[in-house]
């Protein structure tokens, strides 16, 4: 598997995203690729709510310019 180095009997990556080296247990599985991703839980889970609410922003600023442009 790419990037991961086995320490003692712990098998553990370096995270894309906070740089820290970190056991397997603490990536999500990426099944497609047959490893694990290349950031941690935790990142994931921060860039997730960042994008949902990037995402969220962006939905709403449509709808009041919808609104405005067909009242």
């Amino acid at each position: 598997m790419r990037g991961v180095n086995v320490h003692g009997t712990e098998a553990t990556k370096l995270c894309r995203g906070c740089g820290r080296v970190l056991p397997l247990d603490a990536f999500y599985p990426n099944h497609v690729a047959g490893g694990v991703y290349a950031r941690c839980k935790e990142c994931s889970r921060a860039a997730a709510a960042r994008y949902r609410a990037e995402w969220k922003a962006r939905v709403q600023g449509r709808r009041g310019d919808h609104n405005h442009r067909h009242s």
